[in-house]
């Protein structure tokens, strides 16, 4: 599920459909270790 993140080895992006949201999130068995949710209305500049 998501993939593969290009700014972080072994972490994976899931994009939230709908929504200006990424979760950037890394499987460690037997869990999900979430690093950051990325809002991207951030990476825009002001109107």
């Amino acid at each position: 599920m998501g993939r593969p993140s290009e700014a972080n080895e072994g972490a994976r992006e899931l994009v939230i459909a709908n929504t200006p949201f990424t979760f950037i999130y890394r499987i460690n068995q037997p869990y999900i270790d979430i690093l950051r949710l990325w809002d991207q209305r951030q990476d825009q500049p002001p109107v």
